[in-house]
């Protein structure tokens, strides 16, 4: 990023401020298996994240309270497999569901995201909510806990959704917890790898290898854009040349950019020129 501002818009100099909130406390650690699961198929996916509710909702201490759990989809529709799944038949008359279609008014957003920090609350929701929904806790016996856990369910494909999905949990000092279950297929359809591939990664390194993927995409990206723009600059110039050329020649522009053709006027004035000599 820097890269971009220093070369692109001509910034060359940047400040660092210490942030102002407190030390996190969340538990997650990439490395460990238990934080990052690989499903084969859909079936085991499903399997994975009922199991991992199951988990996360117990306390991290010997004490009888119980944690809340929230589950980010990609998507409502596979929000929706999963909820009707006989996988989580023993969750889902309690659960709750966050989507664009539940959270229509603010009344009714509001009151999911509240219940969601709740004991024992299990919320599915889709990813549009993992960015700037502050879910408060109330319950000092949910910090006793360990907090609230947050459970993705897909890789993204920008690091920024991901910290965003990330900081639902454990904020402004308090307890939380965070880990994922992932899908091979998914994997292999977003970042264009082979599945044979992903299977042989070692657990411990998934999410490292994972995390290459997904830069190296974005620096495909950034030039794929870098082109677009000298493309449109390239447009842009030859534009001001055809105006300051004249009527003649924008009306010639004109009609080539029609025709899907390019036309240099620094030519056309030379030609003009010696045609006047």
């Amino acid at each position: 990023m820097h890269d971009i501002l220093k070369e692109e818009v001509g910034i060359q100099h940047f400040t660092y401020c210490p942030s102002m909130y407190h030390a996190k406390k969340r538990d997650w650690d990439p490395t460990d298996k238990t934080y990052v699961q690989l499903a084969a198929d859909e079936d085991e996916h499903f399997n994975l994240i009922t199991d991992e509710i199951q988990t996360r909702l117990k306390p991290l201490k010997n004490v009888d309270d119980q944690r809340s759990v929230i589950v980010f989809f990609k998507d409502v529709d596979e929000l929706n497999r999963f909820r009707d799944s006989s996988y989580f038949n023993r969750y889902r008359e309690m659960a709750g569901v966050l989507t664009e279609i539940t959270a229509m008014t603010p009344e009714s957003r509001d009151s999911i995201i509240k219940a969601a920090t709740r004991q024992g609350m299990v919320t599915l929701a889709t990813k549009a909510y993992g960015r700037g929904t502050d879910f408060k806790i109330f319950d000092d016996r949910m910090e006793d806990c360990g907090g609230m856990h947050v459970l993705q369910t897909f890789f993204s494909c920008e690091i920024s959704e991901e910290v965003q999905i990330q900081g639902r949990c454990a904020r402004q000092g308090h307890k939380g917890s965070y880990s994922m279950v992932l899908k091979v297929g998914a994997l292999v359809t977003d970042f264009n790898l082979r599945e044979a591939d992903v299977k042989a990664w070692p657990s411990n390194q998934l999410y490292g290898k994972l995390c290459q993927c997904r830069t190296s995409k974005a620096l495909k990206e950034v030039e794929a854009l870098r082109a677009r723009a000298h493309e449109c600059k390239k447009e842009h110039d030859q534009t001001i040349a055809a105006i300051s050329a004249g009527p003649e020649a924008m009306a010639k522009f004109v009609r080539t950019k029609n025709n899907g053709q390019n036309v240099s006027f620094e030519d056309e004035d030379e030609d003009e020129d010696e045609d006047l000599d």
